[in-house]
């Protein structure tokens, strides 16, 4: 969408809602941290089109969104997996702590109020 932002592929279909982030990758939050390469296998680079590779929240992610001005309507979740590595870092597939765990929920909630579902 970012890349395309009419959108033409869905409207010929006609498609009119795009739901992103539902299998767990979304472009924020993220801080310090490039898109890996498994990433760009999967198109998550053209989620990130024009967007700097550093800090990014939620809010500011949407905001990019809104401003490119996209043909249709954009229902954004917030990825598990970048929650995730959000919080812990490059050692993410341990189990997180207690307090790993409500800093993850703490980035869902600031989320969800700035638009995400």
């Amino acid at each position: 969408m970012m890349i395309l932002p009419l959108c033409h592929n869905f409207i010929m279909q006609g498609i009119t809602t795009a739901i992103g982030g539902n299998c767990g990758l979304t472009p924020s939050p993220k801080r310090g941290m490039s898109v890996e390469p498994t990433k760009r296998k999967i198109g998550l680079d053209g989620w990130e089109a024009g967007i700097s590779k550093n800090d990014l929240s939620q809010a500011k992610w949407l905001k990019k969104v809104e401003r490119k001005g996209i043909s249709v309507n954009f229902v954004p979740f917030i990825g598990h997996n970048v929650v995730r590595r959000y919080v812990i870092g490059e050692d993410f597939k341990r189990y997180a702590t207690s307090k790993e765990i409500e800093e993850m929920k703490q980035l869902v909630e600031d989320g969800m109020k700035c638009g995400a579902y």
